[in-house]
């Protein structure tokens, strides 16, 4: 969620799978997991296979991220 709340576009799995730094002991298929379970709670939207958090929750997400710092 913290990688999906930077991106203010649709971002692919593809994209977000490199993102060692944040997820580095996650694979490919747990992220494609996370992300589908994610969707299935209407907790992000997907559109021609990217996603992107709703306004509110990256709000939310951010603000979390930012006070773990």
């Amino acid at each position: 969620m913290y990688c999906l709340s930077t991106d203010q576009q649709l971002t692919t799995i593809t994209d977000l799978a490199p993102n060692q730094n944040i997820l580095p002991t996650v694979s490919k298929s747990q992220l494609l997991q996370a992300i589908e379970r994610l969707y299935s709670r209407c907790l992000i939207e997907k559109e021609a296979g990217k996603y992107t958090l709703q306004p509110v929750l990256r709000e939310y997400v951010m603000e979390q991220f930012i006070h773990k710092l």
